[in-house]
């Protein structure tokens, strides 16, 4: 895979007004070499809240991603795991994926079947086409799909699943205390050609340790549009190289997983799919397969890149304190369609160090497994 070279690294940074350190972001590329030793140290003692954001923020932005690699997994062995959600913990801890049978009931699938059908009609009535990745909705013309970044403006039913019992415990489990909900997505994929534009190709999400929630609304088997995984790829530091550029292959996988094992990702409506998104993933098009219409939650850790949202007022309103608190920093954030400067991905993120070493707090709502 071709590697951005550090000259145009440098001329990208010089060209985004988010960068502030220009001239290091050159130097991280080229200092981000081997794992330092002290990295996890550091790591457990921001997480521990005995070294502050401060004493670390003159370090050189390759040093900083590795330390912000290592601090989301300090956080998230903080994270308290009721005890019966044991056998979903061990499937995301050792192969980054676990499927819930039968999860969504009959009423709250059907209600969200309803919603589904009714945004799609609505967007193929305006004949809304999206105009990049991160419009709010439209439609995929080159991908034959029908895609909302802002699912929670239409879907209660969304809201009231991301923010309860047992997403919510699961998200604290997996991330640590206090996550934040990040976006919601629905998408609706027609039968296609197979293709390797975008998510349907080999890649990671270029977020660290975040955990993804996917409804099935569609009956999905083997020869229709499952997504496929890479079994224990979430365990890998990805370089902050492929931050810049993060098509992958299966190669790349085999040099630091033993056994390399993409998964077909397969169910029925009600179904829901918990997956890590740093490890290898992508869709998968078939022209014969089934129409696909999925519903998908994000969950991130506090200070981690958000693209906003709308969702409905009452349904976040009905939610407890803790799903309340898991939607405020969304609520707070302008959404990405509405700004004129894209700023707060993670390359953005990394110099300020105080944005995403957030303080870990427990959460008043869960219990740990002994």
């Amino acid at each position: 895979m071709r590697q951005p070279s550090v000259a145009g690294l440098a001329r990208r940074a010089r060209a985004n007004p988010a960068y502030q350190r220009t001239a290091e972001l050159a130097d991280g590329i080229v200092d981000s070499g081997p794992w330092a030793p002290d990295i996890d140290l550091v790591a457990e003692q921001l997480a521990a809240g005995t070294r502050s954001a401060r004493e670390v923020a003159d370090w050189r932005v390759g040093r900083l991603h590795q330390l912000r690699l290592a601090y989301q997994e300090a956080r998230a062995g903080r994270g308290q795991w009721p005890a019966e959600l044991a056998e979903l913990r061990t499937g995301l801890e050792s192969d980054g994926v676990h499927v819930w049978r039968g999860l969504v009931g009959p009423d709250e699938l059907a209600a969200m079947q309803a919603e589904m059908d009714a945004f799609v009609a609505r967007i193929e009535a305006d004949h809304l086409v999206a105009t990049r990745y991160q419009s709010r909705e439209g439609l995929w013309p080159e991908d034959a799909a029908v895609v909302s970044n802002d699912a929670f403006a239409w879907s209660p039913e969304l809201v009231a699943m991301a923010g309860g019992p047992p997403l919510l415990e699961i998200a604290e489990g997996y991330l640590g205390p206090g996550p934040v909900v990040q976006r919601a997505q629905a998408m609706r994929y027609q039968p296609h050609q197979p293709s390797d534009r975008h998510q349907f190709r080999w890649h990671h999400d270029l977020e660290g340790r975040r955990l993804k929630a996917m409804v099935l609304l569609t009956d999905v088997g083997s020869g229709d549009q499952p997504m496929t995984y890479v079994a224990g790829s979430h365990r890998r530091r990805h370089s902050i190289h492929r931050y810049h550029d993060n098509r992958l292959r299966l190669g790349y996988a085999e040099r630091y997983t033993r056994h390399v094992e993409p998964r077909l990702l397969t169910g029925v409506a009600g179904d829901v799919i918990f997956f890590d998104s740093n490890g290898l993933h992508r869709g998968t098009r078939r022209p014969t397969g089934a129409v696909r219409d999925v519903l998908v939650i994000e969950y991130a850790a506090p200070g981690s890149p958000l693209m906003g949202g709308r969702p409905v007022p009452d349904a976040v309103h009905g939610l407890s304190d803790d799903g309340q608190a898991a939607f405020a920093t969304m609520l707070a954030t302008e959404p990405v369609w509405e700004r004129t400067v894209d700023r707060g991905g993670w390359l953005d993120q990394l110099i300020d160090v105080e944005s995403w070493a957030v303080p870990v707090q427990t959460s008043s709502s869960t219990t740990s497994t002994p």
